[in-house]
């Protein structure tokens, strides 16, 4: 028993590929052109032009058909527009506009001769579609016919102008300037110095904020630092010839140490 319906199995490999036959088509086309008069490359170009308006008329209906049939949707796509992206290799700008023109097409098919014809491009259409009723989309794409996107604008703006703004006015927010009045400024300066000032979580942090404070108080340096006064012992000192002269009331052999460290009778 057969079935109408397409597997997803016999849609999965439906990409085009680029053949290395079309690959030397290309090559032999690339020669014969260069060997082409100006009349004759003109009327070429022309034909192909032709060509290709009357194959997008085909795309169009081809697409028409995938969507109403939702085949996408057996092969694994979610859209018929990520279909054309990821299967079809389109551009998302290419696959929004030829999905969008094969649903208009399905709706108004004078569509299809318009485009076949070369009459209007999609652009004008997709700029026409949402103005488009069943009683006068004749005469609408007729309008549109034959001119450019920016004529098409215009053509819109004039027969469908949009509502004006109404102007509005809106209340700048509040911001909150700390004025100098006195008192009450100083107050609420140091409120909000308190309520952002950084405070230690823990008696641990608490220490550790104290021991980098300490860190960073500067020392004096070597140089200028005091040399410690070494002590000296106990005892007599004989005076050296180069020791200043000792007074009258000064006994030369008697030393008193420091106050604090020994006894002074000891040495009377």
């Amino acid at each position: 028993m057969t079935s109408n319906a397409l597997q997803p199995a016999a849609l999965g490999n439906v990409t085009p590929r680029c053949s290395p036959n079309a690959i030397r088509l290309s090559g032999d086309v690339l020669r014969n052109v260069s060997r082409l008069s100006d009349a004759e490359l003109t009327r070429s170009l022309c034909a192909l032009v032709r060509r290709d308006h009357q194959v997008t008329a085909d795309l169009l209906i081809h697409l028409g058909e995938l969507d109403a049939r939702r085949l996408y949707a057996a092969m694994g796509y979610s859209s018929l527009f990520g279909y054309c992206v990821t299967a079809l290799s389109f551009s998302e700008d290419v696959a929004y506009k030829r999905v969008a023109a094969a649903r208009i097409a399905r709706r108004y098919p004078v569509v299809l001769e318009l485009v076949a014809g070369g009459k209007i491009h999609l652009s004008a259409l997709l700029l026409v579609a949402p103005h488009l009723t069943p009683g006068g989309h004749q005469e609408l794409l007729s309008a549109a016919c034959g001119k450019s996107k920016r004529e098409v604008e215009r053509l819109v703006a004039e027969r469908f102008p949009r509502p004006d703004v109404k102007t509005s006015v809106c209340k700048p927010p509040e911001r909150s300037v700390v004025r100098n009045n006195g008192a009450g400024a100083g107050a609420e300066l140091g409120e909000q110095r308190r309520r952002f000032a950084v405070r230690p979580s823990s008696a641990r942090e608490s220490k550790r904020v104290r021991v980098e404070r300490r860190a960073s108080t500067p020392r004096p340096s070597s140089a200028s630092a005091t040399p410690p006064r070494a002590e000296q012992a106990p005892g007599r000192v004989r005076p050296s010839s180069s020791s200043p002269s000792l007074g009258a009331e000064q006994d030369p052999g008697r030393l008193i140490p420091a106050t604090g460290r020994t006894n002074p009778s000891r040495y009377i």
